[in-house]
């Protein structure tokens, strides 16, 4: 079948020497560039790109073009620093040409614009590399990607497009033979029983998922109405059954095929099937689950891109053994620390050793020390992983200093080792240097000017914060007409603003910058609706004196009516007051309440204070005095009969997690060494 969309594609290129094949994720773009590779032998430049989301993943896409131009050609390549990322991706398409090369360039679809964060560096990287790459219009080149990055990059008046579409395959010709005699085999064979009866295609990637969840034990029935339904809406997506293998991950039992499974996902090459299985450490009866189902090839195994990413968004825990067991294995077929003189097999390796020393904790950082690195992001992807999986600030900041030192300045190299050096809870006059040197070499970029007026308002200079947010919206929304056009930027600034003025009791300046956002645009976004719902409890508390409703009752259904307290006690007599309150003290003597007079009009509500011994506690309440806490409700019969019951019915407050208490803490704990 590849054979037929080979021909096409080299058809398409003797007629316009540029290509672009469009096919959603999944349907097997990377095995059809492989094939055309082959198909061209010396000719080929194959170049497969890795997640976007990954720091290195221009600077591979670079280091792998590099590979095939003569080694002369590369030093401006791979060592050049003051050419910029898209110069360089120009250079190395020139120098393909250059060498009779044919560019052919697997681009994953998390290379989409709109996908990951927007204010994102790694997201500018991709686009600079991706421009500069297919700037060379004398180029022969065939793009591999998902129809929406086709239209991103406005391809379609320069590229030749060739649809490709996947192979369709029936459930009827499922073949157990290679699941060896256990589970999996079984759960073909039943796939393909229910199915018999039933004409639909659906892609060998949705196949392969429905028979590892049926060998998981996921009803054979539901599995066959999933694919009938995928084949029914013609679609090619694995989304349907990823979701579900999710939550079959997530139960409890299958917590070591959890394990095994995103520790393969670490891997963003194939893997020969020997390697695979070492790698997952799963249990023979399962090693389908590695070779034929969630992953899958001929001779070498992978996981699907989608699924991939699928697999580590939600099981987001450190792998540093993962990591460890890929960067030898890369290690043993690269034999270098130096890229400069590698073919692209071995270049290929180098540069998967290098990435997963970055994320191997420390067992990897000697050895990462060791390579040849001439770019910054290799040291923005190790200072990454120092300080967001390992939270080692102190290292990621000095990882950050060297490539300052050595490449020169740059906005994300100068925010993030103010951010480290400030986590750390050193050196606070860098701390606020590197914050403004970011923002002077990228003046509108609301991350680096949130974070500055964050650390202003963490070091309690409430005065020098809130001129700075003027400033900042000056540098960034001069016209304050932007975030009409723009709502993202509310979510991305705003919103980490606000909840710092809050963190530190300061709440009218928190309300001045919320009251900057549109409301259409607050309510649109769960985030920023839950951070107005907060500020709205803690203007109630200060105007108040006391807090007398938990952060579950929202702000527009205090007030008017008891929520808990009936209208009749047990004995009949009718209620004619009740009171919203707060244990405020308890002990096995008895209980401190104060509760509010509850009224519509804020200023008619008044606070009480009262003191309860354990007798009159025992009398009206639910518990034991010592075991009173949170909030309640307090109510009054007409017989002088009085009920109190617990109100909480989810969290009493907006509580802070551990490692949010060491963050607001890190300077006094160095005091206190």
């Amino acid at each position: 079948m590849l054979d037929v969309w080979e021909g096409r594609i080299e058809e398409a290129l003797r007629d316009k020497m540029r290509v672009w094949v469009r096919g959603a994720s999944g349907v097997g773009k990377a095995a059809l560039a492989r094939a055309f590779a082959e198909r061209l032998g010396d000719r080929a430049a194959l170049v497969t790109l890795p997640s976007a989301d990954d720091f290195d993943a221009p600077v591979h896409g670079l280091y792998q073009a590099a590979s095939y131009v003569p080694e002369g050609a590369r030093e401006a390549l791979i060592n050049d620093a003051s050419l910029s990322l898209q110069e360089r991706a120009g250079r190395a398409a020139n120098g393909l040409r250059r060498a009779g090369r044919t560019l052919l360039l697997v681009v994953p679809a998390s290379w989409e614009a709109d996908r990951g964060l927007v204010a994102d560096q790694r997201r500018a990287n991709a686009a600079a590399f991706l421009e500069g790459i297919t700037g060379e219009d004398r180029l022969g080149m065939v793009v591999f990607s998902t129809p929406r990055l086709w239209k991103e990059m406005n391809a379609g008046w320069q590229f030749e497009s060739v649809a490709f579409e996947p192979a369709l395959v029936s459930p009827l010709s499922l073949d157990d033979r290679g699941l060896g005699s256990g589970r999996y085999a079984k759960a073909a064979r039943d796939l393909r029983t229910a199915l018999a009866d039933r004409d639909l295609r659906v892609t060998p990637l949705q196949l392969r998922l429905a028979v590892g969840l049926a060998a998981l034990d996921e009803p054979i029935d539901e599995l066959a109405s999933n694919l009938e339904s995928l084949a029914a809406r013609s679609t090619v997506s694995p989304s349907l059954l990823t979701k579900r293998l999710m939550h079959v991950l997530d139960r409890p039992h299958r917590e070591m095929l959890r394990r095994g499974l995103r520790r393969l996902a670490r891997s963003r090459v194939r893997l020969v099937r020997s390697d695979a299985l070492a790698l997952a450490e799963l249990p023979p009866e399962h090693a389908p689950l590695v070779t034929q189902c969630v992953a899958f090839g001929d001779g070498a195994v992978q996981i699907n891109e989608f699924v991939r990413r699928r697999l580590i968004d939600r099981f987001d825990e450190p792998d540093f053994g993962a990591h460890e067991t890929l960067a030898a294995l890369h290690r043993a077929r690269d034999g270098h620390s130096d890229p400069m003189a590698l073919s692209p097999e071995p270049m290929r390796h180098w540069l998967e050793k290098v990435h997963h020393l970055a994320y191997s904790g420390e067992g990897g950082r000697a050895q990462w020390r060791e390579q040849r690195l001439r770019a910054k992001e290799f040291y923005w992807a190790h200072a990454y992983s120092l300080s967001k999986t390992q939270k080692d600030y102190d290292s990621a900041a000095e990882i950050y200093r060297q490539a300052l030192e050595r490449f020169g300045d740059d906005s994300y190299t100068c925010h993030y080792l103010a951010f480290n050096l400030d986590r750390a809870g050193k050196q606070r006059r860098d701390v606020e240097r590197y914050y403004r040197r970011a923002i002077e070499l990228e003046p509108q970029n609301p991350w680096w000017n949130g974070r500055l007026v964050t650390f202003l308002i963490g070091q309690a200079r409430f005065h020098d914060a809130r001129a700075e947010w003027v400033a900042v919206l000056d540098r960034i929304d001069p016209e304050r007409e932007r975030l009409h056009r723009e709502p993202w930027l509310a979510a991305q600034l705003h919103r980490w603003v606000i909840r710092e003025w809050l963190l530190h009791g300061q709440v009218e300046a928190a309300r001045e910058v919320m009251d900057d956002i549109p409301s259409q645009i607050t309510k649109q976004d769960d985030n920023l609706a839950d951070l107005e719902e907060r500020l709205r409890d803690a203007e109630e508390a200060r105007a108040l004196g006391e807090s007398v409703y938990p952060v579950s009752v929202p702000t527009n259904e205090r007030w008017r009516a008891p929520r808990l307290i009936p209208k009749k006690s047990a004995k009949g007599s009718p209620r004619v007051a009740w009171y919203p309150g707060r244990v405020v003290e308890a002990s096995s003597r008895g209980v401190t309440l104060v509760v509010a007079t509850p009224h519509e009009d804020p200023e008619q509500r008044r606070v009480i204070l009262r003191e309860m011994s354990k007798e009159e506690w025992v009398e009206t309440a639910w518990c034991a005095p010592k075991d009173a806490k949170g909030f309640v409700e307090v109510g009054r019969f007409a017989d002088d009969e009085v009920c109190i019951l617990p109100l909480s019915s989810g969290p009493d407050t907006y509580e802070l997690g551990e490692q949010e208490q060491r963050r607001l803490l890190r300077y006094v704990r160095r005091w206190q060494r």
